[in-house]
């Protein structure tokens, strides 16, 4: 019986851990989810239209090809349109205006999801 409350134990304690979840942790650390890639894949969706679908295009004939950054440079470049920090090309408040409400969260996997598309 103490063995029954013991698992038992350990199964809820296992769920009680912080507000990071799974997915988001892998994430951080490592290669995304199933789960995130599907929600980066909709993410990109408003990339698509300027980028194309592996990333391959520049941009009104203008930008980078972004398929060809690293994760951490799309994080970077990321964040700073979001800051209204970067102007490249004469994007920088298109872009802004695109990522403004995209979490820290949402950012990593996007850019995993870019690094990865080629």
């Amino acid at each position: 019986m103490k063995v029954i409350y013991l698992i038992l134990l350990v199964f809820l304690v296992s769920g009680c851990q912080n507000n990071n979840s799974t997915a988001e942790l892998k994430t951080k650390y490592g290669k995304n989810s199933p789960q995130d890639n599907i929600k980066a894949k909709e993410l990109y969706k408003k990339c698509q239209r300027c980028h194309g679908k592996k990333a391959e295009l520049n941009a009104l004939r203008k930008s980078d090809i972004i398929a060809y950054y690293k994760k951490e440079e799309i994080i970077e470049a990321l964040k700073a349109y979001q800051k209204g920090k970067r102007e490249r090309h004469r994007f920088g408040h298109l872009m802004k205006g695109i990522v403004s409400d995209f979490s820290d969260y949402e950012i990593n996997i996007l850019a995993e999801y870019i690094s990865q598309l080629n």
